[in-house]
């Protein structure tokens, strides 16, 4: 299955985190106890109840 282009695969965001893009931003959908646990560093905590009632 093909993502669009601001989904990308735990890999793709290795290769970019190696690199330093600035203009990555991390979202990260987990609940807030997964996310006080293990994230990624600068990631952003989002529930995605939240997105869905932004729409």
């Amino acid at each position: 299955m093909s993502l669009p282009d601001y989904f990308i695969e735990r890999n793709q965001l290795e290769e970019r985190l190696l690199h330093n893009n600035d203009n990555l931003v991390i979202v990260d959908l987990s609940s807030a106890e997964q996310y006080e646990k293990v994230h990624k560093p600068d990631a952003h905590s989002i529930r995605y109840s939240d997105i869905l009632k932004s729409r």
